[in-house]
């Protein structure tokens, strides 16, 4: 809308419609229609580079890498507890 001033670091999401005027406040992810405040923007905040530093030997930086983000391999993906579910039904079904 018009007049509408956007905080640095801000988004609006898509489909999104603001007030005329509206101010959004920085580093804030907007939604909705008025767009309100959804959550903190972290995006931007991940600082990845200060906690690498300077490694010129590139398997010390992947371990370093995998040291702060590491996946969890605990937890299935929606496709695996998909299949999950059609096994136990077909074994259901041979029990009946």
């Amino acid at each position: 809308m018009p007049g509408t001033r956007m905080g640095h670091k801000s988004i609006l999401a898509a489909n999104s419609v603001t007030t005329v005027r509206q101010v959004l406040e920085s580093g804030w992810i907007y939604v909705g229609i008025p767009a309100k405040k959804f959550k903190v923007n972290h995006f931007f905040e991940d600082g990845l580079e200060d906690k690498l530093g300077n490694v010129e030997d590139v398997e010390a930086l992947r371990k370093k890498y995998e040291e702060i983000y590491t996946k969890r391999y605990d937890k299935l993906t929606y496709k695996e507890r998909k299949e999950l579910r059609r096994e136990k039904k077909e074994e259901e079904k041979k029990r009946w």
